[in-house]
């Protein structure tokens, strides 16, 4: 369909009510293909006198990253897609981005890239005009139909639990760890089609997935289906043995449910990102168990026969050491001899 040409406000304006989502892979790559190389020590256009770096540093201080966010973006090795993906988490748009660009200095994203924002922008509301989007913006994944087909079922090496306010940390934590090739189930992503929602989670969680992993927050206490995901896991492995429940702390001070205070935490605040790691590639299940299994205790000791082992012969009893100590009053043992004929007292 032909579009009207747009001034150079009506485009601003576009742009400010378009999400970064809306940002195909075309136009991501020219952004990495701009602001991922080293850029060059300039001032700000905006007269706070602030100088920056016009590659994707310059637009990461601007926007005001936490440190623990600035490294995460830093480390990646597409970076200014990671940025694009922070962004995108903390509701920015199109219009952000075409203005933190710009002041940079960089026109000459601008001039290679507007037309195809412009056109990203057009596909996002005719797509939002064809269809409701999901109230959970988490990308949908594939159903693996020829699975299914074949009997097969798909099994996650972690069930996902977390609050719905805590959204932009559950999707942060899917990004890192999907990006490091494990599979997870996330509600609102995978559900399963029909059936009451708490059982068929319950089946997710003991049949489909390793483990679960819960986004400890003050959001994720005050949460019903949270509680019952976490005490459902519990149940299945409530010593803890097949390390079921992995418990992620997400903010600072937050409270650990009282019956999980024996099990060890990951705290991503620390940034911690490879001791989940460690913990979602530990293979235990059913190792833990079977090692238990295979330890070797000393034979349980049999308190009858040890008694029947012991034969007190009463006429060999000596009447001295049974009579009464003078002053104290106090009865000495009673000696006697065991089968053996050996001397003992009792």
């Amino acid at each position: 369909m032909a579009r009207a040409h747009l001034s150079a406000d009506n485009v601003e304006n576009l742009f400010s009510e378009t999400p970064l989502d809306a940002l195909n892979f075309g136009s991501l790559k020219i952004l990495a293909d701009h602001l991922n190389p080293n850029g060059k020590l300039m001032e700000l256009k905006d007269g706070t006198g602030i100088y920056v770096y016009d590659n994707f540093t310059g637009i990461v201080e601007q926007e005001h990253f936490p440190p623990e966010e600035i490294k995460d973006i830093s480390d990646n090795p597409n970076p200014t897609n990671e940025l694009i993906s922070e962004m995108s988490e903390k509701s920015c748009t199109i219009g952000d981005l075409f203005r933190d660009v710009l002041n940079m200095g960089r026109i000459d994203i601008v001039q290679i890239s507007r037309a195809n924002w412009v056109k990203d922008c057009h596909v996002y509301a005719d797509k939002r005009g064809a269809a409701p989007q999901m109230v959970m913006e988490i990308p949908d994944q594939e159903i693996e139909e020829e699975d299914c087909d074949k009997g097969h079922t798909k099994q996650y090496d972690a069930f996902l639990s977390y609050a719905y306010p805590n959204l932009r940390i559950a999707k942060r934590t899917i990004r890192k760890l999907e990006n490091e090739g494990f599979t997870l189930f996330v509600p609102g992503r995978d559900d399963l089609p029909g059936g009451a929602k708490h059982v068929l989670t319950a089946y997710v969680i003991e049949k489909r997935c390793k483990r679960v992993i819960i986004l400890l927050t003050k959001a994720f206490r005050s949460s019903p289906e949270c509680d019952f995901q976490v005490r459902f896991a519990n149940a299945l492995d409530s010593g803890a043995i097949e390390m079921k429940i992995i418990p992620v702390i997400c903010e600072d001070n937050v409270e650990v449910p009282r019956f999980l205070n024996f099990i060890h935490t990951c705290d991503i605040t620390k940034n911690e990102w490879s001791k989940l790691y460690r913990a979602l590639s530990h293979q235990c299940t059913g190792e833990n168990t079977r090692f238990l299994e295979s330890l070797t205790y000393p034979p349980p000791v049999n308190v009858e026969n040890e008694f029947q082992q012991l034969s007190i012969h009463t006429d060999n009893i000596s009447e001295d050491r049974y009579q009464p100590d003078g002053d104290s009053g106090i009865v000495h043992d009673i000696k006697a001899q065991d089968g053996n004929g050996n001397e003992v007292y009792v």
